[in-house]
């Protein structure tokens, strides 16, 4: 969920297509295939819910959290988590 969520924004950093910025990572197909929005990869579940999560969009992050079987406590620790770490990246 968190590579997901950090490597969903590649395209934008690099400007470049994602089927382009995937050939260069060494990720699993799968995860590449959701990060091209392929709907049929395993991990394409997993980068709606970050950019649900991203958005600030309670209501539909729950929805995928509970249809996942996740424990909606633990993405959200995970999701604060991440923030906090996002946020000492940026103030280096």
């Amino acid at each position: 969920l968190f590579l997901l969520g950090i490597f969903s924004l590649l395209d934008t950093l690099l400007n470049m297509p994602m089927n382009k910025v995937v050939e260069y990572l060494p990720l699993d197909d799968n995860m590449k295939a959701a990060l091209c929005r392929n709907s049929n990869s395993e991990y394409y579940p997993l980068l709606i819910l970050a950019e649900h999560l991203e958005e600030a969009e309670w209501e539909a992050a729950d929805r995928i959290i509970q249809q996942l079987s996740m424990d909606n406590a633990k993405v959200k620790i995970a999701f604060h988590a991440a923030v906090d770490w996002a946020n000492e990246m940026v103030s280096i």
